[in-house]
């Protein structure tokens, strides 16, 4: 796994390991690309932990060391996530004791800009598709979609939906003259935050509803600029990168989603674990998780005015916010905990 980010699918690898870390029948190594949160989080909970800076090593370096560990681990299976550590993952354990591979993917690749960064996207999924054990799909539509258009066989690829723990929830101590609307994530295209910008602008005239987004990215001076442009400084706080997230979630009532795309998003699940209602785009597996009016607001993709309009009613409607709250929270202890997710990563790992 890479580690220089704290995102959705860090967050989910490490909820993983931690659940099955205590497995008697699992021994649980990690090799991690890079020193941060998720090397130290694992290192934190007894997880055996190899860090490979790729500021100090080049990606042969790196490939020759997780090929000794490997080969000197006698692994039974290789779980990697993201499609530089898939390639590494493959050419690694090739001619070693044939351990199963297995990656999950998070979302559908994203189309870039660059036409390398195009073609490892393709190849990825080729290796994916031709040499791996399984591929494990976050969301139906992801597992759709391969099998559809990249021509997976249906037989390798599994869905498992991302799961949580759930987090014990304080005493409220929300400021009740506001109600404060929020999101998180990396700040890059995808995530589409210019719309969460629009959404604030059109909410401004309700000077009872305040904006708050955590995280960081390339994207930060174009949001920075375009929230001067409509002059919502006072009303759209930009929180920066946050190494506990319970705090930020716990000073939120919605939590808004704007997304091009997404698999099965760690950041709405873990709102909807805190009893935030959200309302997010009716794409990729977010359906999987939002029941639309009964926990939360499923939009067309786009619709910037049905956003806005949603998200006033609930700042308006504390009883409603409340009620589709609770069903949220019930909904990730039913059918998104960890301990489900981690029992069917389980079965996989033992070929069952």
């Amino acid at each position: 796994m890479s580690g220089d980010l704290w995102a959705g699918a860090e967050v989910m690898a490490f909820e993983l390991i931690k659940e099955l870390k205590d497995d008697r029948a699992v021994s649980i190594s990690a090799i991690v690309l890079n020193e941060g949160a998720l090397s130290r989080n694992l290192c934190e909970i007894g997880i055996n932990t190899y860090v490979l800076s790729e500021e100090e090593l080049s990606f042969h370096q790196i490939y020759l060391r997780i090929r000794a560990i490997i080969k000197n681990g006698k692994f039974d299976v290789i779980h990697s996530h993201r499609y530089k550590e898939n390639f590494l993952a493959f050419f690694a354990s090739l001619w070693l004791n044939s351990p199963l591979l297995i990656s999950t993917l998070h979302g559908m690749p994203e189309h870039l800009s660059s036409p390398k960064a195009n073609l490892l996207q393709r190849l990825n999924l080729f290796l994916l598709a031709r040499h791996f054990g399984h591929t494990v799909a976050v969301s139906n539509d992801i597992r759709d979609t391969l099998i559809e258009q990249f021509g997976f066989n249906k037989d390798n690829v599994m869905e498992i939906h991302n799961g949580i723990s759930l987090p014990l929830l304080m005493n409220d101590c929300k400021d009740s003259s506001k109600c404060i609307i929020g999101s998180a994530g990396r700040f890059v295209p995808i995530k589409n935050y210019p719309m969460m910008i629009e959404i604030a602008h059109r909410c401004s005239a309700d000077s009872k509803v305040n904006f708050k987004l955590a995280g960081s990215g390339p994207e930060l001076s174009k949001l920075q600029a375009l929230i001067h442009s409509y002059g919502l400084e006072s009303s759209f706080e930009l929180c920066g990168h946050q190494d506990f997230m319970s705090a930020f979630y716990q000073g939120l009532d919605i939590f808004v989603n704007t997304s091009l795309h997404e698999g099965i998003p760690m950041s709405i699940l873990e709102a909807m674990s805190y009893g935030i209602p959200v309302i997010a785009p009716q794409i990729g597996g977010i359906p999987e998780i939002i029941e639309d009016g009964i926990d939360g607001f499923l939009i067309p993709p786009g619709n910037v005015d049905l956003f806005t309009e949603k998200c006033l009613l609930l700042s308006k409607d504390l009883e409603l916010r409340e009620e589709l709250g609770s069903s949220a929270r019930h909904k990730i202890e039913t059918k998104f905990s960890i301990k489900a997710c981690a029992e069917k990563y389980r079965m996989i790992y033992f070929n069952k």
